[in-house]
Order: C-alpha cells, then structure tokens, then sequence
C-alpha cells in the first residue's frame, strides 16, 4: 500500500509540475535564461566588479529584463516554437563562449553562415554534444511536454501578463537604485559585454538575414570628377611643414 501510495503521490505531483500557468512558465524561462544560459556575462561582471554581489543582481537585472520580453512575445501558440529554437541555440552559443571565449556578434554570424561544412563539423565533439543536450535539449524536452493552463478569460490573462511585467520592470527598478552608476561604469568601459549576453546572436542573426537578402546594395556613384586644380591668388608654391616628434 505504501509502494502504490507513493507512485500515486509521485504521478499526481509530476502532473502538477507538468501543467502550469503561461505566466509561470515566463518566470522559470527569465530565471534559467538569466542564471543558467547567461552564466559568462554574470561572471564577466563579477570579475570586473570584484563583488559577489554583482554576481546576483546581474543574474536578478537579467531576470527582470526577460520577464519583460518574454511576457510581449510569448502567448500559448507562440510560446514552445520560439523558446525551443531560443534555449537550443542559446545552449549552443553558451558553449561556444565557454569553450572558445567568442562572441556572437554580427561579424561572427557572417562568419558561421560563410564557412565550409568540414570546419564547421570539426568542433562538433561529444563534450559538445552532451553540453547541448543537457542545457538545451532537455529543457526543451520539458517544455515541449508542458500544458499550458489557461483557465481565466481573456482580459483576466492579459491582467497577469500587465502584473508579470510590472514585476519584472520593479526588478530593475530596485537593481538600479542600488547599482545604476557601478553598472554604467562597467557598460561604457566594456562596451563588449553585450556581445555576451544570450540570445542577442538572434537579432545579429536577422541583422545579417536583413542585410544579405533583403537590402539592395547602393549603386556606385563616381563622384569629385570635375574637380581642379586651381592655382593659387598670389602665384606662390604650396608650403609644406613636416613636424617630426619623437
């Protein structure tokens, strides 16, 4: 009985865990994005700071700026196509500037979209392999086998996703009271740290797609063809002053 008690107790919580509300769903994604697949910017800021402290609050700065952006773009249709193509190639580039130190910028999504299949597969390795599947792959595995519980009307559902976003707009209220002209001074003298934070390869990824694809490239235009030569006014040569400092 007490074998058969503990599976039921076991199938009943493991079914709750599996059905959650949209808004809850967001926070767990703001914190594993924030926490787990943001870890090098949260530690970039740590070692330039030198306090544990800012090992946190980025971690909670972070957080806040997620719940606000997961809160706009995903809804019950919406929400496991693009967090499943987010965390995976998010874990992706997560290991990528653990393992290599790279940055995801424009340059670097050229460089990933203009290289030979023989290069790209060469960092392919089972480190690589086990790294995605355990902080991409599983996640999306679990959110893939989520139901989305949606037991409020309309307006009750957008009243919480106002309330989700106020939450995460007091989250960086509060880390900015605090930590507003540490975090300045760090952003404007590593200006690089941006580059780090996951997924901005996405919009760089677009950024490129928009340039090559659908941006017509300017015509050449000769231009200064009827330019001249004037002689000077006063018919003196041209004065030269080389200054050599050493």
């Amino acid at each position: 009985m007490s074998v058969r008690n503990s599976m039921k107790e076991y199938l009943s919580l493991s079914s709750r865990f599996n059905r959650l509300s949209p808004e809850i769903i967001i926070l767990f994604l703001a914190i594993y994005f924030a926490a787990v697949l943001n870890f090098p910017v949260n530690k970039a800021l740590y070692q330039l700071a030198g306090q544990p402290a800012f090992f946190i609050t980025s971690a909670l700065m972070l957080t806040g700026c997620f719940i606000i952006i997961f809160s706009l773009i995903l809804w019950r249709f919406t929400c496991k196509p693009i967090m499943i193509l987010l965390i995976i190639s998010s874990a992706t580039t997560l290991y990528a500037t653990l393992e290599y130190n790279v940055f995801f910028d424009y340059s670097m999504i050229e460089n990933i979209v203009e290289t030979h299949t023989g290069e790209a597969f060469s960092y392919v390795n089972t480190h690589a392999i086990v790294f995605v599947t355990v902080f991409g792959v599983l996640p999306c595995f679990w959110l893939l086998h989520l139901n989305m519980l949606s037991p409020h009307p309309w307006y009750m559902s957008l009243l919480r996703r106002v309330i989700l976003i106020c939450i995460g707009v007091m989250i960086l209220a509060i880390t900015a009271i605090f930590f507003y002209k540490d975090y300045v001074s760090i952003g404007r003298n590593n200006p690089y740290l941006k580059k780090m934070i996951n997924p901005a390869h996405v919009y760089n990824a677009i950024k490129y797609i928009n340039k090559r694809y659908f941006t017509k490239a300017p015509l050449y235009r000769t231009q200064g063809i009827d330019a001249k030569i004037l002689p000077t006014t006063n018919a003196k040569p041209t004065l030269l002053v080389l200054v050599y400092w050493c």
